[in-house]
């Protein structure tokens, strides 16, 4: 099947089987937008997709809370 990591700055990298002997190495902007589709398609419920799809969006839009209590 394969791996996927995400590293963080908007960059992941894959590691990709394609039949038995051949592999695929990539990373980048274009493999995180792969391992977020595949992240979302692991969630289990529709509710749950809906959950963090919006928090990535709230995120891209008004950053991280990095205020302390």
């Amino acid at each position: 099947m394969g791996a996927l990591s995400y590293l963080g700055a908007e960059k992941a990298v894959a590691d990709l089987v394609w039949g038995k002997f051949s592999s695929t190495s990539t990373g980048g902007a274009f493999t995180y937008l792969i391992w977020r589709s595949v992240y979302i398609q692991m969630c289990m419920s529709a509710r749950m997709k809906a959950l963090v799809a919006t928090d990535w969006a709230k995120v891209s839009i008004f950053g991280r809370d990095t205020s302390k209590e």
